[in-house]
């Protein structure tokens, strides 16, 4: 079993607070291939078929919110909660 990549995909799952006026946090599984957002305005998405590079694009983007709708938004998605307001 290679505990590198099992621990390098727990790593993932931990959700990342970027400096964004629009992200609040984001969060990439590697296995399933899925990235939550949590937008500044309490809605939260689940972004399906996100390729690691992807992942590792938006962690690298000087821009997150530019990234997200540029790269990311392509994907298909599901609403787990709409905007608070």
């Amino acid at each position: 079993m290679n505990t590198d990549r099992k621990s390098a995909s727990k790593e993932s799952m931990k959700p990342q607070f970027p400096d964004s006026s629009a992200i609040d946090f984001f969060k990439y599984d590697r296995e399933r291939q899925t990235m939550d957002i949590g937008y500044k305005n309490g809605s939260l998405y689940r972004y399906f078929d996100v390729i690691e590079d992807e992942n590792t694009g938006l962690e690298e983007a000087e821009s997150k919110g530019a990234y997200v709708n540029r790269v990311i938004k392509k994907h298909q998605y599901m609403i787990l909660r709409k905007r608070t307001a």
